[in-house]
């Protein structure tokens, strides 16, 4: 049996994080991203980057975990408060909701909308249950620190292109939340993305408790059988919500 497991990331799996974004991002997103970024992926200075995620995160409910292979970092998934305005300002039932929670500030400290801000698996070690592990843990850690609601901001490619993380997402049952944005990467609006946002509940206090009620003893109506003809009315055929 293989020795696969998840875990929070140390530093010394900065350089493996790195290699596998690399990988997965080059894989996915080539048609989208310029080779000259997708060769700095695997840079010194992103290594930097995610060891200075580990070691120092923006807040203590920012956390990066990482999939293994026996000892070998074969993906990983960054989670943590979502920045979005949107959310942070939507009223009593959004960010400020859980009056245990700090009001979520400038520093992100509260709220109970989470972002998941990465996910990739080595794509020489897809379809072995690495991504299925990494975002049950991923929930696992959300809901320990008290998140309902998890986003996630994707490119927004061609449903019948190779956007894997969209299709491996809708599997687990994320849906589209309808908003849209536009990310300039270089920040002179010469290298723009146009991204997705999807979105999922982990809300446990949402799920519906069985019901104590006791079963009535009335005695059931006999109803006459109906005269009414069948409708003809077609069933809907929109997808669900």
């Amino acid at each position: 049996m293989a020795d696969t497991s998840v875990r929070l990331a140390t530093p010394s799996d900065a350089a493996g994080v790195t290699r596998v974004q690399a990988a997965a991002w080059r894989a996915a997103y080539a048609e989208v991203l310029p080779p000259d970024l997708l060769a700095e992926l695997d840079s010194a200075a992103v290594t930097r980057q995610w060891l200075e995620a580990i070691v120092a995160p923006p807040t203590p409910r920012h956390r990066l975990i990482v999939a293994l292979d026996a000892a070998e970092v074969v993906g990983f998934a960054a989670f943590g408060p979502s920045a979005d305005p949107d959310l942070r300002s939507a009223g009593p039932d959004r960010a400020s909701a859980d009056p245990d929670l700090p009001s979520a500030g400038p520093d992100l400290a509260g709220g109970v909308d989470a972002e998941l801000f990465a996910l990739c698996v080595d794509p020489a070690r897809a379809r072995a249950g690495h991504g299925s592990r990494l975002l049950n843990a991923a929930v696992d850690h959300l809901r320990e620190d008290r998140f309902r609601q998890v986003y996630g901001w994707l490119p927004d490619l061609p449903r019948q292109g190779n956007d894997r993380l969209r299709a491996f997402l809708d599997g687990a049952g994320w849906g589209d939340s309808g908003a849209r944005r536009v990310l300039d990467l270089a920040g002179d609006g010469g290298l723009v993305v146009d991204q997705v946002r999807l979105h999922t509940s982990i809300d446990q206090s949402a799920i519906e408790q069985p019901s104590t009620e006791q079963p009535s003893t009335e005695q059931p109506s006999v109803e006459q059988p109906s005269t009414e003809q069948p409708s003809t009315v077609q069933p809907s055929t929109e997808p669900g919500a």
